[in-house]
């Protein structure tokens, strides 16, 4: 019993009238039998496929041994390029590009690149094997601002095509927002210049904070969302906001944060909104 892969169960089963008078006439005692169980334990097997495997070093067909035939199986063993760390997860463009550091291991490949989301590029500088790393860097890019998995790829012409040979784990690393101190106001408009500010597909959210009596942090008195203000206007360096889509008669002092996708810009402008 003790072997069993799962504990015992009892299960209760009336038992018969003759197995009760045989129970009553082998016991000499003087109480009386009012109430008899019967135990009886049974394996209950899940219905699941066994995780059988074939014999190694046996002919299958004839079922003899082949141990001594020295049978090789023909295997590449590929080295493949692995990310173990990103010398920063979040990137901001700025106006000096910051070289990024990619840490691991077979780094060294002569045909290696970047991926990142669906863009690809380039590699900047490469190390001996013995420095493990790599330096890349996003001079400049269309994408948006979000959140991105990072890969390396390693390119391999084979048949006059350059195809894929192999490609490393996957890291996440976030673009970030950028925006300038400068936000431009007319009768119409208030307009937001930086880099990655998102297009018509992203989801921008803009939020007006009061400054507080000190310039420091105030409430939240407005939080403009592109989804709900299908009019307004993006192209990654400039972020227009329509006048009529905020609050009627809303003015005053504000420091503004940017979210696109998810990710906040680091700067908070300040703006001043006649009446």
């Amino acid at each position: 019993m003790k072997d069993n892969p799962e504990p015992l169960k009892i299960t209760f089963d009336k038992a018969p009238v003759d197995i009760i008078s045989k129970i009553l006439g082998t016991v000499n005692e003087k109480y009386q039998c009012s109430v008899c169980f019967q135990i009886r334990p049974v394996m209950i097997t899940l219905d699941a496929l066994p995780s059988y495997s074939l014999l190694e070093g046996v002919d299958y067909a004839t079922g003899q041994s082949i141990v001594d035939k020295r049978v090789m199986s023909n295997v590449e063993i590929l080295d493949i390029p692995v990310i173990e760390e990103i010398s920063t997860s979040t990137v901001e463009f700025e106006s000096t590009p910051k070289n990024i550091f990619i840490l691991g291991s077979s780094l060294d490949k002569p045909n290696l690149r970047i991926k990142l989301g669906p863009k690809i590029f380039t590699i900047t500088a490469s190390y001996p094997r013995s420095y493990n790393r790599l330096e890349w860097c996003i001079c400049d890019t269309d994408m948006s601002a979000g959140s991105y998995p990072i890969s390396i790829e390693e390119m391999k012409t084979k048949n006059g095509d350059e195809r894929i040979r192999s490609v490393s784990n996957v890291k996440i690393v976030h673009l970030i927002p950028s925006l300038e101190e400068q936000v431009d106001i007319n009768a119409n408009e208030i307009i937001l210049s930086g880099k990655l500010l998102g297009n018509k597909e992203d989801a921008v959210i803009v939020a007006f904070c009061e400054k507080g009596k000190d310039g420091t942090k105030g409430e939240i008195v407005h939080v403009y969302n592109s989804f709900e203000n299908e009019d307004y206007s993006a192209n990654q360096k400039t972020l227009k906001i329509r006048r009529s889509n905020l609050p009627s008669g809303f003015s005053g002092e504000y420091r503004l944060i940017l979210r696109v996708n998810n990710q906040q810009a680091k700067k908070s402008p300040e703006v001043d909104i006649p009446s």
